[in-house]
């Protein structure tokens, strides 16, 4: 799609900042790859290998001591939102979630390759990754326990919430509880 039916906080932030700076803004939206050094590489300080960029801002970076240091061609700065993992789960099939053993024997779902995918997948106290369905994105993981496919999806606060917002069916009753798991940094 064009720049134009982009819509969301990143895109609001960067249309004030273009403003701001009194600059014409051009968005260069891109799916991220598996590592983030290579998204600053292609996407702020050298260039795609395809052709577009660089870009002068980055929208969507976390704000991480260790990505800095090994990233000295950019600057790093200013945390603009936090993003809290949790459980969106069903609450018929999956009632309470006090610890990760509530999930032994549960379908899961998380978004593919994410950090919260990746807690999930290696918890160990016998969850089985077997039981654990990968999506495109969180939303879709959210979505799905919405339409009883999976009965919980370890997603980002907002993108349950945006779930919620877009499910019209209502054919299960959502939960949100905070859980955190070992292998995801602090906020």
């Amino acid at each position: 799609g064009s720049s134009s039916d982009m819509e969301g906080l990143d895109v609001a932030l960067a249309e004030a900042l273009a403003k701001q700076l009194q600059l014409k803004l051009a968005l260069l939206p891109f799916d991220a790859g598996e590592n983030m050094g290579d998204d600053l590489r292609n996407m702020v300080w050298r260039g795609h290998y395809l052709g577009y960029g660089p870009a002068d801002v980055m929208l969507n970076v976390p704000a991480d001591k260790y990505l800095m240091q090994q990233n000295r061609q950019v600057v790093i700065f200013s945390p603009y939102m936090r993003q809290v993992p949790v459980l969106l789960h069903d609450a018929k099939k999956l009632p309470q979630v006090n610890s990760t053993d509530d999930l032994k024997g549960h379908k899961l779902a998380a978004e593919r390759g994410t950090g919260t995918a990746s807690a999930l997948i290696g918890l160990g106290n016998g969850l089985q990754s077997s039981q654990v369905s990968l999506f495109t994105t969180g939303v879709d993981a959210a979505l799905a326990v919405l339409h009883s496919e999976v009965d919980g999806a370890y997603v980002l606060r907002s993108q349950a919430e945006a779930a919620i917002a877009l499910d019209k069916t209502r054919q299960v009753s959502p939960l949100i509880s905070a859980l955190t798991l070992n292998g995801l940094p602090e906020n």
